[in-house]
């Protein structure tokens, strides 16, 4: 009986071993060099799908009615420097406030009539946050963001002077207006 046992294991472990091999070493012909890849789909578009981190040479984020501001700039080294302080800055984070405007989400636009009072989108007397870049090229690019979505976690945003308004998600601005309160000051928690 022991060695039934010991022969049922060992032919279960070359099956196993042969699976994992069939599937770590795919053979080049056949039905998997035929199927068609799968193109992945995106739910959101970027705002800006040519701007790299790279590309940015300044950040300003602003609050117009609150007054609040924190802008960074790229020195010459590629470090990340605030204007607002004299204190180092964490870099990672300053990192991904560029990456977070480099991939900056937009679910869809909205193309508003000339009757269209912005004002139903959240542009009243001015914006609720403001972003800057000025990419190292020197162009500027300008984000205002609006009043989220009653009917989700989205703003209405503008972008420089193009006629869509803007449906953008939640999460990245909310990430954004964290650092007029709290720079990404290093060595801070």
């Amino acid at each position: 009986m022991n060695g039934r046992n010991l022969m049922l294991l060992v032919v279960l472990f070359v099956v196993l071993a042969a699976i994992i091999y069939i599937q770590d070493n795919p053979p080049e012909s056949g039905i998997f060099s035929d199927a068609p890849t799968a193109q992945p789909t995106a739910v959101f578009t970027r705002v800006f799908p040519e701007m790299a981190v790279l590309d940015i040479q300044a950040i300003r984020l602003a609050d117009p009615i609150g007054g609040a501001t924190y802008t960074q700039a790229r020195r010459t080294d590629g470090s990340w420097v605030a204007l607002e302080t004299e204190q180092p800055l964490n870099q990672n984070l300053a990192t991904d406030i560029a990456q977070t405007m480099v991939l900056l989400p937009s679910l869809r636009t909205i193309q508003p009539t000339a009757d269209d009072n912005l004002a139903q989108y959240g542009f009243r007397s001015s914006a609720q946050f403001l972003i800057s870049i000025l990419t190292t090229n020197g162009q500027e690019h300008v984000v205002a963001i609006g009043d989220p979505l009653q009917t989700g976690p989205e703003f209405y945003a503008i972008v420089d002077d193009e006629p869509e308004i803007y449906v953008i998600q939640r999460a990245p601005i909310d990430f954004l207006v964290s650092f007029l309160a709290a720079p990404p000051i290093a060595g801070a928690p």
